[in-house]
This record gives structure tokens, C-alpha cells and sequence, in this order.
């Protein structure tokens, strides 16, 4: 266990050191990406590989989140979740892990009510219990079936194991291996426990879906006999009258008008950001320099209605800048956009009095819908 403690440590201070570059990385490439999708034929090839290359580096995003709220540098983000979407993305990328041998199938019921719960967490979740499975049925032929379906529960819930009635989200992952007997299920959700072997690797372990699951107002259980293959069933509760990624996806983001300072060390991020506020109406002046967007600032502050500035950067920090320009111009209104910072959040940053916080790697309409809203032209 201090081995394992150690480990983790050690992968927190990696993650915080590769965290800012890789997302700037990705920064650019999702909005570049983003920039070239909307400019081609919606049904062209082209199209369909640029959605390719988005929801790759999307998920990528979201890994480097989920790495830093493992190693406790970054909190997780509950949120209206399309559980059924999630599961269709997490079998794609599944399937390309495990051996043809073995099918995958899919029974997920079309549009589930959302659950409020980390999108990235059960994408894991969904992936290490896949994994699982095809470690139980070994190198033979088998079959996993991920099932999606919305349930309803009355003072019976006890019997399936949910904590209190309602509406729930039922995720079931079942495989035809080997099974598990009764000594291992009752082991199965212990910390550090696993059956598989040195090299073979734990996923997040069940120990940690559980307290997932359970932390999500849901319940886990697991339903196995030695020859007769393994069903894992988590339910989550329904978020009522709730949002999804995919409402705000719709919403279309407006045009807008002002003088834009942009400031990032990383020009090619700099460049797309620029392209996409500029394609939006904005005016904008981009520097690579924080120490040269000061001068320029110093020079004229009532040039600029908004400055866009990365945190981290070689010269001087996003908020240090930010307290220069504030005694040039006390008023002036500066969104501060981090990929990793053990210094500023968002608590951090409305504290200092900045106007808005923006986590890198941003989507264009991120950009956009914050820049409109600290200029007051969006609510």
C-alpha cells in the first residue's frame, strides 16, 4: 500500500509538469479543428474525419483531467451526463483493445434520461469493466454486452440494491468467462485487491468505481458463477430537468464586438485563438511575450476592452501581469486561461478580482461565450 501510495504520488507530480505543455498542444488542435470543420460539406469524408480527430483529442482533454483529479490536483466535474452516449464512445475506443474474437454488443435504450455524474469517470469506469471482462474470458471467443436502460424503483429498491426510490440509469456490463466464486466477489470492491497478474495493470480498480458510483447517489453489484461468465449493474440516479453537454454543443455562439489582447506563449495556440475571435467580429492583438503585452498595455490602456492571458508563461505569470496592468488601469477586465496551475483556480481568480477563468484546453465556443460575457454583450 505505501508502495502504491508512493506511485500515485509520483504520478501526481508527473501529471502536474505535462499537463500545461499538453494542453496547450491540444488547445490548438481543437480549435483548429473546430475552425475547419464548420468550412467543410457536413457530409463530406473530410467532415467525418475532422469529427474523427475532434472527439480523439476531446477525450484526450478529458484523460488529463481525470489524471489530475486522481492524483488530487484538479476536482472532478459532476454534470448532466448522457450515459448512453458515453457508452457508445467508451465500446468504440473498447473495441479496438480487444481481440475480434471476442463480440461486443451493444443493447443501449435510445435517449436515457441524463445522470449527473463525471462523463470522463464512467467513460473509465465503462472501459476498465470492459477490460475486465475480456481478461475473464481469456484468449477463447466470448461476448461482452454493455446494456443502457432507464428503470424506475418503488419501496422495493432495496431488492436491486439502489439506495432510495426513483428514477435511475441501469448500466450493465456482462461477459460469458470464467466467473468469479463466492470468496472473490466478496473481496472484489477491497482496495489494491485484483486477480489479474504482475504486468497485466488494475484500470481504476473496483474499489475506486465503487466509491464512484456510490458517491454519485448510485449503487454497484455483480451477479457471477464460476463457468457462467460475470454482470456488473450500477445504477445511477436520473438528473431531472437537466442540461447535457450536448444542449450547449446546440446553442449557436454570437457574434461580437470589442478590442481583444491575447497573450500565450504557445503561438500556435495563440494564432487559433486569435482566428477564432477574429472570425467572431472581435479585433484582436496578439502578443507571445507576456513582458511585451505589458509594454503595449502600459501604452495604451484604454486600448483594449478585454485581455485573454495564459497563466504560465516563461516571463512573468497571467496574474502577475494581471496586478501590473491593474495599477496602469484599475478596471480593466482580464480573463486568466490555465491548464494546470497549483496557484490559481477559479475560486483564486474571483478573488483577485479577474473577470473570468477559462481551463485550457478551451473549445472555441468556451472562448467565445466567456469573452461575450465579461463584455457583457452575452448573458
Amino acid at each position: 500500500q505505501l508502495r502504491q501510495s508512493q506511485k500515485m504520488e509520483s504520478l501526481g507530480v508527473l501529471a502536474g509538469g505535462i499537463a500545461h505543455d499538453f494542453n496547450n498542444i491540444l488547445g490548438a488542435i481543437i480549435g483548429s479543428t473546430e475552425l475547419a470543420i464548420g468550412k467543410v460539406d457536413p457530409e463530406s469524408r473530410v467532415h467525418r474525419n475532422l469529427e474523427r480527430v475532434l472527439t480523439g483529442a476531446n477525450r484526450a482533454k478529458e484523460l488529463v483531467r481525470q489524471i489530475l483529479a486522481f492524483s488530487r490536483q484538479q476536482s472532478s466535474e459532476a454534470q448532466a451526463t448522457d450515459l448512453g452516449a458515453v457508452a457508445e464512445e467508451a465500446m468504440t475506443l473498447a473495441r479496438a483493445s480487444i481481440p475480434t474474437t471476442i463480440e461486443l454488443v451493444r443493447d443501449i435504450e435510445p435517449n436515457c434520461p441524463p445522470v449527473f455524474a463525471d462523463g470522463t469517470q464512467l467513460h473509465q469506469i465503462i472501459m476498465n469493466l470492459c477490460t475486465n471482462a475480456y481478461h475473464a474470458i481469456g484468449k477463447g471467443s466470448g461476448t461482452i454486452t454493455v446494456g443502457v436502460h432507464s428503470e424506475e424503483f418503488g419501496e422495493d429498491c432495496a431488492e436491486a440494491g439502489v439506495p432510495k426510490p426513483g428514477r435511475y440509469v441501469h448500466l450493465s456490463v456482462t461477459d460469458t468467462g470464467c466467473g468469479m466464486d463466492e470468496e472473490t466477489k466478496s473481496k472484489i470492491f477491497d482496495p489494491f485487491f485484483t486477480t489479474k497478474g504482475v504486468g497485466e495493470g488494475t484500470g481504476l480498480g473496483l474499489s475506486v468505481v465503487h466509491g464512484i458510483v456510490t458517491k454519485s447517489g448510485g449503487a454497484i453489484s455483480v451477479d457471477s458463477e464460476p463457468g457462467k461468465g460475470t454482470t456488473f449493474h450500477i445504477y445511477l440516479p436520473v438528473c431531472e430537468e437537466a442540461r447535457t453537454e450536448q444542449d450547449e454543443d446546440d446553442e449557436t455562439v454570437s457574434t461580437g464586438n470589442g478590442r481583444v489582447m491575447l497573450v500565450d506563449d504557445e503561438t500556435d495556440l495563440l494564432a487559433t485563438a486569435g482566428e477564432i475571435l477574429e472570425e467572431l467580429g472581435y479585433q484582436v492583438a496578439a502578443f507571445s511575450s507576456s513582458r511585451e503585452a505589458l509594454e503595449a498595455f502600459c501604452a495604451a490602456p484604454d486600448g483594449y476592452d478585454v485581455v485573454v492571458s495564459d497563466q504560465t508563461m516563461p516571463e512573468m505569470t497571467g496574474s502577475e501581469m494581471y496586478e501590473k496592468m491593474a495599477d496602469v488601469r484599475p478596471d480593466v477586465r482580464f480573463i486568466v486561461a490555465t491548464g494546470f496551475s497549483d496557484t490559481l483556480d477559479p475560486a483564486g481568480a474571483r478573488k483577485m478580482g479577474l473577470a473570468g477563468f477559462i481551463p485550457k484546453p478551451y473549445r472555441p465556443r468556451d472562448l467565445a461565450k466567456t469573452v461575450a460575457h465579461v463584455l457583457g454583450q452575452q448573458g
